[in-house]
């Protein structure tokens, strides 16, 4: 079984106005620099259930875009979890090993939908590619770390204060690259409730403080999921992955085709720099590129296990080989 570990609550100093000692933390409205001190994030296994009864979606094209026409709730992605996690928790009793290889095959992919994309391990790293392509990784992102801060209790008080700021920053500040668009009462009144928090304030209130929003992120991706499912990237990932186990060179596919993505738009901005030093879209979308790229690193290491650089590629545990391109 796969476990990520939350590892110790520090913040990249790429992410500025973050307060770090405050019991009742204002917010500051953060840009995100182009620095590339690796950030310290953690993309948590809360793997979980599959609810086969759920009606499927009909999805309306709404401005070229298939959106479901009843919305989702991400209670169903949440239950849909909490199963999953029981059973990957059953099978590693079973075998009395942590380490078991659990994933969400294809055809439960495609009869559940997107609660059991997110819950795969491989396979999202196709939808996060398709993301990628469609500028709306941060959707995933931000999806997976307000996830992961609902259900950590690990955090003190200090800690998850500064958490709540930190995700706000990143991902609801009108100053940051990487803002999800959601709706805006959503958006005003996280924002009225992040910037509201003192002493009295229960600390089961802060934890769910992103619920909504992660809700509203849900029934963007599931409209991206709707594209995804008719994507080039799709048939690749059902082509290459098909209906078995997935072994350690499809995690390397799915690994290389990330970091593939991301080298090759650095080195698309750097030529448009170069060419013209002066160019302002180009500098925005280098910086922003830069901030992906952390991302996409933390998030490889997190969820498959496998970590990488420009040239090489390989396993997080010490006794697995190195792979080279």
């Amino acid at each position: 079984m796969n476990t990520f570990k939350r590892r110790t609550l520090t913040r990249p100093n790429r992410y500025e106005n973050v307060p770090s000692n405050t019991s009742s933390p204002s917010i500051s409205f953060a840009t995100i620099p182009s620095n590339t001190s690796s950030p310290s994030m953690n993309f948590a296994s809360l793997q979980t259930k599959s609810n086969n009864n759920s009606p499927s979606m009909n999805f309306a094209t709404i401005n070229g875009l298939s959106r479901p026409c009843s919305a989702p709730n991400v209670d169903l992605h949440d239950t849909y979890m909490a199963r999953t996690h029981r059973t990957e928790k059953k099978l590693s009793n079973f075998f009395g090993d942590d380490d078991v290889p659990f994933d969400i095959p294809i055809n439960e992919i495609e009869t559940n939908g997107l609660k059991a994309m997110l819950q795969s391990k491989v396979p999202l790293c196709y939808f996060l590619y398709s993301l990628l392509e469609d500028y709306c990784s941060e959707n995933l992102f931000f999806f997976l770390e307000a996830l992961e801060f609902e259900n950590d209790r690990t955090m003190n008080r200090k800690e998850q204060e500064e958490s709540a700021v930190y995700i706000y920053n990143t991902y609801l500040s009108r100053k940051s690259c990487l803002e999800i668009n959601i709706d805006e009462k959503v958006h005003n009144d996280v924002s009225k409730f992040v910037r509201s928090i003192n002493a009295s304030t229960k600390s089961s209130n802060i934890s769910k403080c992103f619920k909504t929003a992660r809700n509203s992120v849900y029934q963007l991706m599931e409209g991206s999921f709707a594209k995804f499912l008719k994507s080039e990237t799709f048939y690749a990932m059902k082509k290459e992955l098909g209906h078995r186990i997935y072994n350690d060179n499809d995690k390397l596919n799915a690994v290389c085709k990330l970091r593939d993505y991301v080298i090759k738009s650095e080195e698309k901005y750097k030529q448009i720099l170069k060419e013209d030093p002066n160019n302002q879209i180009a500098i925005t979308n280098s910086k922003h590129n830069d901030v992906i790229f952390l991302l996409v690193h933390e998030f490889t290491k997190s969820i498959v296990g496998i970590d990488f650089n420009e040239k090489d590629i390989f396993f997080k545990k010490s006794h697995e080989k190195n792979y080279e391109d």
